[in-house]
């Protein structure tokens, strides 16, 4: 039997998924004051966990799922913003490589972005990476293009002008799209050997110059996006 976890960092991400299991058994657990819900699916268990917005909240919410359940699997969902112009909202982005981009390190020895002490990027597994692409080749994602590439992590909400202009001198136009908590999970789930897999639905693209208005607005349409990709992926790992 497979355990898989799945992070989502807000409330409207939180609800998307438990709405699309609501028909299956569930339990709700508090664990050292957070709400985690375990499902009993046809093939294994499933955890949901809202770990806050932020890097430091992803990394505690995902040691302590790894401590209790040891996960054979995580997945991490949400909305991001995307960079590139040819984007539209709602969009999936699943990245190849995830990488800081608000580390620097250089007067070290170390990339800009790159953590000390850590590889200079993370990568995804290459199982579920699989799965997922054998679920595009199945015509299982509608009417959202998908894009690959560098994701990049901050503990900053990307809008401004000067914010996209940082990124774009620091990383020459590789960054697809930024959020808030991708990096860390990926970091962790390097150091604890559990195979991870990133999915994001854009909810703004402030390449654009629309994301404070894009956001709130979007957020909730682009967490049932990711939800309904997030429970093929699933299904997916769980008959192989």
């Amino acid at each position: 039997m497979k355990t898989i976890a799945v992070l989502v960092a807000m409330e409207e991400e939180r609800e998307a998924v438990l709405e699309i299991y609501s028909c299956f058994a569930m339990e709700k657990k508090i664990i050292l004051g957070k709400e985690i819900h375990e499902i009993r699916y046809t093939e294994g268990q499933i955890i949901i966990a809202l770990t806050g917005v932020g890097k430091v909240n992803a990394a505690a919410t995902l040691t302590l799922i790894s401590h209790i359940y040891k996960p054979d699997y995580v997945i991490n969902i949400g909305s991001a913003g995307g960079l590139k112009k040819e984007q539209n909202i709602f969009d999936i982005v699943v990245p190849l490589e995830i990488v800081y981009t608000d580390v620097d390190v250089q007067g070290l020895g170390y990339k800009y972005g790159q953590m000390y002490g850590e590889p200079e990027r993370f990568y995804m597994d290459s199982f579920m990476h699989e799965c997922f692409d054998t679920i595009v080749r199945e015509n299982a994602i509608e009417s959202a293009a998908v894009h690959k590439g560098l994701l990049g992590s901050a503990d900053k909400f990307i809008s401004q002008d000067e914010q996209l202009l940082e990124i774009e001198k620091h990383f020459s136009g590789e960054v697809v799209c930024v959020e808030m908590e991708a990096a860390a999970i990926a970091q962790l789930c390097h150091k604890f050997s559990i195979p991870c897999f990133i999915l994001r639905s854009l909810s703004d693209v402030p390449c654009k110059g629309t994301s404070v208005i894009d956001f709130p607005l979007y957020v909730r349409e682009a967490a049932k996006s990711s939800s309904v990709i997030c429970k093929k992926m699933i299904d997916k790992i769980c008959s192989i």
